[in-house]
């Protein structure tokens, strides 16, 4: 109540009243927006709804909460922190599971009215199957299929190496190939191949921990190269001349004053193949004798052996003349 009074220069008074009358506080304790930073709200944000769900992946390990008020003298809390209308939140832990997120709005007059938001957050992932298998050398046997976890692929002996390439099922476990950490979807490093099997192990480990070893087994072949490179004897020319397919010799009119002589063969694989000269060892471009050398034919048999076990037999017939 405002008096206001007036005095005339006679002494006679006025007086005149004016009520103001001041609204109380403010009762809007509600939001106009509400979004978080991971997922979004189950159902749609309404100002009269005060839960929401909020599904997120694993990975997701914080999230922000941005309110808006209705009224902006109001007040609010988000997860029991002081927010700012419009503004994101302090940054929240997320635990696996649900997280219940409280947002408190306090009207000017003082009433309040809270909205849950329930995050939840997914387990670690259990995926640890491969999508796709395959090697840059051979082929699967079987052919892939993601429960099937050993697998045999036969190389020829000129296959050194191979790389394999594994696609994972699920984007969040991890991989190892042969022992070494591996993308998914890109070839291996490469890996060298011993003859005979080479056991291969694919590692994929779920995002939960869980294992699964996915086992590749190679079998390069042995080599299967039982030819010379070269031959060579020190009393005179071969006939014909050296080639690599023809196994049989001929060294004609050799003086009868010559009593031996020395044979160079040189192996086409010295590091996988053997041979023998006349029965005894001999070493892979290095002179063997001397041999003796009798009037009249003398064969030289030179045996070479593959490391597969096949052997091929050149032959080298010296004719002493009388």
């Amino acid at each position: 109540l405002v008096t206001i009074v007036v005095t005339a220069p006679n002494g006679t008074q006025q007086t005149y009243l004016i009520t103001v009358n001041r609204a109380a506080p403010g009762g809007d304790n509600k939001l106009s927006g509400l979004v978080v930073s991971a997922g979004t709200l189950v159902p749609t944000f309404s100002a009269t709804t005060t839960t929401y769900d909020v599904a997120t992946p694993n990975a997701t390990v914080t999230t922000t909460v941005t309110a808006t008020l209705s009224d902006p003298i109001a007040t609010m809390t988000v997860n029991g922190s002081p927010a700012t209308s419009g503004a994101p939140s302090v940054t929240i832990p997320l635990a696996v599971g649900q997280n219940s997120i409280p947002v408190v709005v306090t009207a000017p007059n003082g009433t309040q009215n809270t909205y849950i938001i329930k995050v939840n957050r997914a387990a670690p992932g259990s995926n640890n199957n491969l999508f796709a298998l395959s090697v840059s050398a051979g082929a699967l046997v079987p052919p892939f299929v993601a429960n099937t976890t050993t697998y045999n692929v036969a190389v020829p002996n000129a296959s050194a190496s191979t790389t394999i390439t594994a696609t994972l099922a699920d984007s969040t476990s991890s991989l190892t190939i042969n022992g070494a950490s591996a993308i998914s979807g890109s070839p291996s490093a490469s890996i060298p191949l011993a003859v005979g099997p080479n056991a291969i192990p694919v590692l994929v480990t779920a995002q939960n921990g869980d294992p699964k070893t996915y086992t590749v087994t190679v079998t390069r072949a042995s080599s299967a190269d039982n030819n010379l490179s070269g031959l060579v004897a020190s009393v005179g020319p071969l006939t014909p001349a050296f080639t690599q397919g023809t196994t049989s010799y001929a060294i004609i009119n050799v003086p009868n004053t010559t009593t031996s002589t020395t044979v160079t063969a040189t192996l086409s694989a010295p590091s996988t193949s053997t041979m023998t000269i006349n029965g005894s060892a001999a070493t892979s471009g290095a002179a063997f004798g001397p041999i003796s050398l009798n009037v009249g034919a003398n064969p030289i048999s030179i045996i070479v052996t593959a490391q597969d076990g096949t052997t091929k037999t050149y032959t080298v017939a010296v004719t002493v003349v009388p």
